[in-house]
């Protein structure tokens, strides 16, 4: 049934009832406080002065104090506008004027900090409060509206007070002195006060409020937002919230910054509305829609800066009350009687309220009368533009509001039935509906039309509600794949459901995700509907994803590590076995005769045998486990060397373009192994080149920077390119280049060379990098770092037969393996060179012992004891020999032997003719000098 209708006319008999209800009761003292207010301000007796740089110290402060250096304070209340600046006041008082039990009270709520200083008979006593201070450090009492500290006064006795406040909005300053009792009717003028502004804002606000219930209109509405927003911003400046409970300081010191910009806000939306400004008043409705967008940017601005969030409310509230004087005068030429209303209720708020800001600000006095009666105004303004509002109504309102509530009365008995029909059962499934984190809908099978969605599926998809119920799919579709969609429904139509469809679905931004999705067909308030559930696993399967690629570089990096040991596994045996070959196919080539049927057999043993050597050291370069001897080299000066072999290499049809030497530092490099690099790095241009064409070998210095990729480390490199102008290659290709094993050959290649040269960069402390396009040729870049010193040039290897150096030292040979120590001791046997076997190292010292020795060539792992231990032992007999290291280990074993340090030489097996004869007669020529016999005396 529709309320009563209630005379307007009764309002100011009603707001007159309440005042006089409530004065009584407003006039009683506040128990909680205990304080008796005295007429005793004490501004007109301080002097203070300002604090701008924050160095003040209560002493410097008593002592320009007692100089007379300080202003006099001189009013009970001063306004020092928006200021941060720290206030210092200082007040003498005497026991024979105000005796007992006192508190000095800071009557301005919105304060940070207050420390008062009590100075008498040379003891000095510090009370601290205020906003910041937390609740258990304060000595001041926060009443709400006051700040309270206590203070005993003997007759007689005289105290210096010395204040300091601070404040982050705008700096109000009243100091009085209150006398401590329990309850005292004295303090009734406070809560009698506080009554009447209570009433005041419970009647307009009440009113108001019943005149919306009632009529349901636009303007009345809004009304009571700015009465509410109101009394907020008395209960929060006056500190009335705070007597409640313990608000938050940065809230406490917004509050009224933030409530005065909601009023504005609201006030001149109802203004709008109530004169009809769009209408009538387009240029004006503009600048007032203007100044309530500037509002609104404006609310956060006072949790921040509160200074600078009070000086944007003070002017935008200015600015409201200007705006609704001249919206008032224009709206009054039209004769209506509301305007009047208007106008004077826009009259007393803007000149009360022009006078509050000057207040606030400082540019007035500020006293009790500026600034608490614009309180008392504006509630006076208020009531008139409550007259003015319940005068708008008419008959009509009413009628529409009979006619709205019989249709709400209708509706609201039809929702009750079908409430009490669907049940309990209903109800469960409504709530489990609402709450599932899934994306649930209900849909129609005929044409996919959305009957129900919950929040999660708005959520997963990103659309509201509004934009997905009444149709198949959202705009811009639901479905990544209309494929997956069709597949769903005919499963549907067979099956009747569908369990755990992986799907991709589009959000609205755009973005696709990876959904699972259950459906079955269900009936629900007697029709046929599908209810299904959408589960998004995006992040599930993006976590599947690196995990299987983490698991497949792991599979790689544990089959490279395999494969790795199983070439320094067998790199022992297998280059002890092609040693024997070579050293037993030399000696026959120097045995047979020139022109023997057997010769080229034995030549094709040989040739078998160095190409099994070189595949043994392409696996240990890949594996970074072969041994190095680098050395300063002159890059394109080694290739230069290597020009003849290469153009035979590369065929006549292709151009070979090598830069000049010396271009660049030299590198840090093994010159075997940079010759290996180019000789592989030629073969694959080569292959890239069916047609001709030209292949140009260049060095330049590189700098790594320190935040390079974390595989290269930050200096100085030389990088050989090796650059042809041949068919290119794809990212796929380029991507797996440096794999071992892998080609594009087709059974002509072993997937070795590119992975050898990547193997040997990597040893050396550098790295390899490609860039290519498909039909842009290809160009490999090998980075070798750079050496301190001068280029030293490869000492020439020999290689013809005939001129093999040779010698008639007496050599000690130590090796384990007896094919090994029998091949090889025929070779230098063959040279010319007198040989002494001895099966291991305790063994050949045993020879050493016995025999004057020039050479000790060793094997570097023997039982018992290294290579490394004989040759120190060796020395101590033979310290003008030579030592030379030979080995088929990798460099690993090697060098946890002791023999790659600097200065040691090693021949690595297995070995030509041509390489032990130059390694032999090579230490031997360089050996220590013989030292001096001593001189014997002649006899006269």
């Amino acid at each position: 049934m529709r309320p009563p209708r209630r005379d307007p006319r009764s309002a100011p008999l009603a707001t007159l009832v309440l005042l006089l209800a409530l004065w009584p009761g407003g006039g009683a003292a506040d128990p909680a406080s205990g304080l008796e207010p005295l007429d005793l301000p004490l501004g007109p007796r301080a002097a203070f002065t300002r604090d701008p740089d924050g160095t003040l110290t209560p002493e410097a402060v008593l002592a320009r104090a007692r100089r007379g250096e300080l202003e006099p304070f001189a009013a009970p209340i001063r306004s020092f506008g928006p200021s941060e600046v720290p206030l210092w006041l200082h007040l003498p008082l005497q026991g024979d004027e105000v005796g007992g039990d006192l508190a000095v009270t800071w009557d301005r709520p919105l304060v940070d900090r207050l420390d008062l200083w009590i100075v008498r008979a040379g003891r000095v006593e510090h009370l601290r409060g205020g906003l910041l201070v937390p609740a258990g450090e304060r000595t001041f009492r926060d009443f709400g509206a006051f700040h309270a500290a206590p203070l005993r006064l003997a007759p007689g006795e005289r105290v210096e007070l010395v204040l300091r406040a601070q404040t982050r909005r705008i700096f109000l300053a009243e100091l009085g002195l209150r006398r401590a009792a329990t309850v005292q009717p004295g303090d009734a003028r406070l809560g009698a006060w506080l009554g009447v502004l209570a009433g005041i804002m419970a009647i307009v606000t009440l009113l108001a409020a019943w005149s919306w219930w009632t009529l349901r209109d636009r303007w009345s509405l809004r009304l009571v937002g700015v009465l509410t927003l109101f009394g907020g911003y008395i209960a929060t400046e006056t500190g009335l919230i705070r007597t409640l409970w313990e608000v938050p300081s940065t809230l406490a010191q917004a509050g009224p910054s933030v409530t005065a910009l909601g009023c504005a806000i609201l006030g001149l939306a109802y203004s709008r509305v109530f004169v009809a400004s769009r209408e009538r008043f387009p240029r004006l409705d503009r600048a007032a829609a203007a100044l309530q967008a500037a509002g609104l940017l404006s609310l956060p601005v006072p949790f921040f800066a509160a200074t600078a969030g009070a000086v944007l409310a003070a002017a935008n509230v200015a600015g409201t009350f200007g705006l609704m004087m001249v919206l008032g005068v224009r709206a009054l030429r039209t004769g209506e009687r509301p305007a009047r209303y208007f106008l004077a209720s826009a009259s007393i708020m803007s000149s009360v309220g022009a006078v509050y800001i000057l207040a606030l600000l400082g540019l007035v006095p500020a006293t009790q009368l500026t600034l608490s009666g614009f309180h008392v105004a504006l509630w006076v303004g208020g009531v008139v533009l409550l007259f003015s509002l319940l005068d708008r109504v008419n008959v009509e309102r009413g009628q529409a509001r009979t006619r709205l509530e019989a249709e709400v009365a209708e509706r609201t008995a039809s929702l009750r039935e079908t409430v009490a029909r669907l049940g309990e059962s209903e109800e469960r499934f409504r709530v489990a509906f609402q709450t599932s984190p899934e994306a649930i809908a209900i849909w129609r099978l005929e044409d996919g039309t959305n009957l129900a969605v919950n929040r999660g599926f708005s959520r997963v998809t990103g659309h509201d509600e509004a934009a997905l119920l009444g149709r198949a799919e959202p705009p811009g579709g639901f479905w990544a794949d209309p494929a997956d969609r069709a597949r769903l429904v005919e499963a549907l139509r067979t099956a009747g459901r569908v369990d755990n469809l992986e799907h991709r679905l589009r959000r609205s931004d755009g973005q696709e995700l990876t959904g699972l999705t259950s459906a079955q067909r269900v009936t629900l308030g007697g029709q046929e509907v599908v209810l299904s559930v959408t589960r998004d696993i995006t992040d599930r399967k993006s976590a599947e994803a690196e995990r299987d690629r983490l698991v497949e570089q792991l599979r790689e990096s544990q089959k490279m590590e395999a494969i790795g040991r199983l070439a320094g596994g067998v790199a022992h045996d297998f280059n002890n076995l092609l040693t024997v070959m070579g050293t037993n196919v030399s000696l026959a080539e120097l045995e047979l005769p020139e022109g023997d049927r057997s010769l080229p057999f034995f030549q094709e043993i040989g040739e078998a045998a160095t190409r099994a050597g070189h595949l043994t050291r392409q696996l240990l370069a890949f594996s970074r486990r072969q041994v190095l001897a680098p050395r300063p080299t002159d890059l394109l000066a080694l290739v230069g060397g290597m020009r003849n072999m290469l153009q035979r290499l590369l065929g006549e049809d292709l151009e070979l373009v090598i830069g000049a030497p010396g271009g660049c530092l030299p590198a840090m490099a093994d010159a075997h192994q940079v010759e290996q690099v180019v000789v592989n790095l030629a073969v694959n241009a080569r292959d890239a080149l069916p047609g001709g064409g030209r292949v140009t070998i260049s060095a330049c210095e590189v700098e790594v920077p320190a935040h390079g990729p974390a595989d290269r480390r930050p200096g100085r490199y030389v990088a050989l390119a090796v650059e042809d102008d041949g068919i290119g290659m794809s990212e796929e290709v380029q991507a797996r280049a440096f794999e071992p094993f892998f080609t594009t050959k087709r059974g002509r290649g072993t997937g070795l060379g590119l992975s050898t040269v990547y193997g040997i960069a990597a040893q050396h402390g550098g790295f390899a990098e490609v860039s290519s396009a498909p039909g842009c040729g290809t160009t490999f870049r090998i980075h070798f770092p750079v050496a301190h010193g001068a280029a030293r040039p490869e000492a020439a290897r020999p290689v013809e037969p005939l001129h093999l150096p040779r010698g008639d030292e007496t050599v000690l040979l130590a090796e384990d393996e007896e094919a090994v120590r029998r091949s090889a001791a025929a070779l230098l046997t063959r040279l010319g060179y007198r040989v002494l076997e001895a099966e291991d190292a305790q063994a050949a010292l045993d020879l050493a012992r016995g025999s004057a020795v020039d050479l000790l060539l060793t094997d570097v792992i023997m039982p018992r004891m290294n290579g490394r231990e004989l040759a120190d032992r060796f020395r101590a007999l033979h310290p003008s020999a030579a030592v030379l290291f030979m080995s088929g280990y990798t460099d690993e074993v090697i060098d946890r032997a002791g023999v790659l340090e600097a200065g040691l030489r090693l021949l690595q097996k297995p070995f030509e003719l041509g390489e032990l004869a130059a390694a032999v007669r090579q230490a031997l020529d360089q050996r220590p000098p013989q030292p001096a016999a001593p001189a014997r005396l002649v006899g006269s």
